[in-house]
């Protein structure tokens, strides 16, 4: 599990990345309807998003800091597995 004081720079890292105005799209998760991308969950097997991290790191799903970062990481993976590099 990850310790208290990891968990608060984790969340401050969340926080900048929330601020940022690109982020507005990876805030929640994909909603296939709402977003109009219907086979959303056919191109992406492990979905993610900044509301669904922070609810894991806040409720210590997280072993390690590895796995948080991946986490993260796999948002941006995803949005480029779906979109494209250039989008």
């Amino acid at each position: 599990m990850i310790n208290a004081d990891l968990k608060e720079k984790c969340l401050k890292i969340l926080d900048e990345l929330v601020s940022h105005p690109i982020s507005t799209v990876f805030q929640e998760p994909v909603d296939p309807v709402l977003d109009e991308v219907p086979d959303y969950f056919d191109v992406i097997k492990e979905p993610s998003d900044l509301s669904t991290v922070r609810e894991r790191l806040l409720s210590n799903k997280y072993s390690n800091l590895q796995e948080f970062k991946r986490e993260v990481n796999l948002i941006w993976e995803n949005a480029v597995t779906y979109n494209g590099k250039t989008s």
